[in-house]
C-alpha cells in the first residue's frame, strides 16, 4: 500500500482529486477488458487432465512423463502446456505448477519455443491440428 494513501488530506481539494483519480484508474481498468486490452481465461475450458490424457495418448507417452520436470521429452512437453494454455482456461502459473515449474516464466519460454519449432516441422503442426480436433470435440 502507498504510503501517502494512509496519510490524512491536507484539504478537501487534496482528496477530491485523489478520489477522482482513483475512480479514472479503476474505470480504466475495468473498461480494458471490453477493449480487448486483457485477455481473461476461458471460464469454461476443458479440464487440464482431459488435455494430458488425449497429448499421451497421441504421442504414446505416460501422464506422469508429460508432468515431470525436465526437457526428456522435448517438443511434446511443449505441445501439451500450449494446449493447455489454449483449451484449459487456467492461468500460465497454474499450468506451470502442474507441469513441474517454478513459475510461469517457463511457460511462456517452452511455447515460444515451440512457436519457433513449428515454423520448421510441418508434421508437429499436423499432430497439433488433430489433437485440437480431439479437445475441441469434447467442447462441443
Amino acid at each position: 500500500m502507498d504510503a501517502r494513501a494512509s496519510e490524512p488530506c491536507r484539504d478537501r481539494g487534496e482528496c477530491d482529486i485523489l478520489e477522482r483519480t482513483e475512480e479514472g484508474v479503476l474505470g480504466v481498468r475495468l473498461h480494458k477488458a471490453d477493449d480487448g486490452d486483457i485477455v481473461w481465461p476461458a471460464a469454461n475450458g476443458v479440464a487440464v487432465e482431459y488435455v494430458l490424457a488425449v497429448v499421451a495418448a497421441h504421442f504414446k507417452v505416460s501422464e506422469d512423463d508429460l508432468r515431470f520436470h525436465g526437457r526428456r521429452l522435448g517438443m511434446i512437453k511443449a505441445v501439451a502446456i500450449e494446449l493447455c494454455c489454449r483449451f484449459s482456461g487456467q492461468t500460465q502459473r497454474e499450468i506451470a505448477r502442474l507441469f513441474g515449474y517454478r513459475d510461469s516464466s517457463s511457460v511462456g519460454k517452452r511455447r515460444q519455443a515451440l512457436a519457433a519449432h513449428l515454423v520448421e516441422a510441418p508434421a508437429l503442426r499436423g499432430h497439433i491440428a488433430k489433437l485440437e480436433k480431439k479437445i475441441t470435440a469434447l467442447k462441443s
